[in-house]
Formats: structure tokens, sequence, C-alpha cells
């Protein structure tokens, strides 16, 4: 649902440029958990009262699934249609219940199934697997999200998100994010090297790898994953790394920066991934990659273990 809205308050940014409407700021209000998803908003600030006829005209004509609310005489809020939610809920849980299903296929696992239980709040699916003979392995791999991003790099890394912060005056600058924070745990992702500054919208999505494979790194004993984009994606791809030679491009899995190389040249369909730990990592996120990202996280209710 959070992405869902990015992805409209990104259309609704172009589509107001595109009428000449000013909007002063558009940003998404996230949900926090699984229940309130259905509460998730585009919320548009600024619109000049004069422009006010055209830009409602906008979200009729192009966003025709939202319902627009003004919460003052400039100020607008937008909700997904009740309708609409229960649709993209749906079609979240199915597209779930297919990528784990790809991933298990990709195992080799012979009878493994996945059943869709519940299609409330809990959204339950049950899988079953005979024969496994590593299943910390499968469950990692079941659970792991694989949302492959590429983000344009404007400044970093940096120490905490802190210094980023004060380097930018306490306030980050209109459409970009901090990418790379530590985790509540306190995690430090040291392979990203700290906290980078990015654009708030990727260059290239999930969606847009159609292969993957575990390849030989540069150096000896290293292993990598390399990945090919749709032919969609290589032209946007193409264009932007074309136009960006000398500078950085962060490469995220799971919100947390992998790497960030400098681009040397023009890329048009291929890139990789480098530093696998082992050559079954760089399987493992190849298979994942290739079986396409979860639309939603994965928690593990209840295991069992039933003996020959």
């Amino acid at each position: 649902f959070n992405a869902n809205a990015g992805t409209v308050a990104d259309r609704l940014k172009d589509a107001a440029r595109a009428a000449h409407v000013e909007v002063n700021d558009i940003e998404v209000e996230e949900a926090k958990s699984l229940e309130d998803a259905n509460n998730v908003a585009v919320v548009v600030k600024g619109v000049a009262a004069a422009q006010a006829g055209t830009f409602r005209g906008i979200v009729s004509e192009q966003f025709s699934q939202w319902l627009l609310k003004p919460t003052s005489q400039t100020d607008y809020r937008l909700t997904m249609k009740p309708t609409e939610a229960l649709a993209l809920w749906q079609q979240t849980l199915a597209q779930a219940k297919n990528t784990i299903d790809k991933k298990i296929n990709a195992l080799g696992l012979t009878e493994a199934t996945v059943q869709q239980r519940r299609e409330d709040k809990d959204s339950e699916l049950l899988v079953q697997m005979p024969g496994v003979d590593d299943p910390a392995r499968v469950k990692q791999i079941i659970q792991t999200a694989a949302v492959l991003e590429l983000y344009d790099v404007k400044s970093g890394p940096f120490a905490s998100r802190e210094e980023a912060l004060s380097q930018n005056g306490g306030v980050l600058p209109l459409g970009t994010k901090l990418i790379g924070v530590p985790t509540a745990g306190g995690d430090q992702n040291s392979r990203g090297g700290g906290v980078y500054l990015a654009t708030r919208t990727p260059v290239v999505r999930g969606p847009d790898i159609r292969d993957a494979k575990p390849q030989s790194g540069d150096l000896p004993n290293t292993w990598d994953t390399g990945f090919v984009l749709s032919q969609d994606a290589a032209k946007r791809f193409a264009t932007y790394t074309g136009s960006h030679v000398g500078q950085r491009l962060a490469i995220v899995l799971d919100g947390k920066v992998l790497s960030a190389p400098t681009i040397q040249n023009q890329i048009n369909d291929q890139g990789r991934i480098t530093g696998a730990p082992s050559q079954q990592d760089a399987m493992d996120l190849a298979l994942n990659l290739k079986a396409g990202s979860l639309p939603a996280s994965v928690h593990y209710e209840q295991e069992n273990t039933v003996g020959p």
C-alpha cells in the first residue's frame, strides 16, 4: 500500500507539473502496520486557490481510484477507495503466494505446496515442503523480500543520519531520502559505507529485472550476482547512466545499500551486485531476484516438523 501510494504521489507531481499547477509539496502518509494499511494517504500541500479546479480535474480524470478531500483552502488528502483497497489487498496476497511458489519451485522441492488460508488482516499462507534437508536456508529464502532498487546518489556516505542532516541544514532536500541508516537494533550497514542521500524515486525497481544468475567475481574465490533488465527498463537505465557518468549509483536491496559504485560509462541492460559471502549466497540472491519481490513482508507465526 505504501509503495502504491508512493507511485501515485510521483505520478501526481508529474501531472501537476504538466498542467502548470503549482504545488508546494506532495508526500505520502505511510501505514506503520498491516492493520492500518487502508489508511495510507497522499497529502498535497500548497495548491493555489485559483488552480484548485484544475487540480481537482487532474485527480478526477487520472486518479479515479482515489478519494480527494480538502483539508484547507490549499491542502488536500487522497485516500484509496474501499473497493480499490480491497482489490489491492487481494492482489498483494495472491502475488505473495505466487512469489513463494516460484522460490520453492526454483529450489527443486517436490510435492511442496503453498495454500492460502485467510484473507483478513492476518493474510495467512500455509507452506508444506516434504523432504527439506536445510529448512533454515529455505525459510530465509522465502522470507527475503528481494526488493532491488537502484538510486541516484546526491551525496554521502555519511557516518550517521545526524551527520547527513547537519550537512543539509537539518532538512532533507525536496525529493530525497536517506538510505543505509542503521536499523533499530543498531546494525550499521557497513557494506554500504554508512548513510547516503539519494533521490526518493529509484531509477530501476525490482520488477524491472528479467533474469539473474551467480557469477565469479573479479578477485579469486569471490562471487557476484549478475542481473539483466527488461527492455523498457534498459532504455531508461541507458539514458540515465549516459547522462550521469562520474556520479554514484546506489544498489539497494531490501532498504540497505549494498554498494554505491561510480558510473564509469553508459550501461544498458546488465549490472551486478558484488561481494557475496559465498557462492551459495550469490545463488540464493539470484533465485530471489528471479522469483520477484515479495509485495509485503513475511513473518513466521508457526512451524511444525514431522519426521518419518
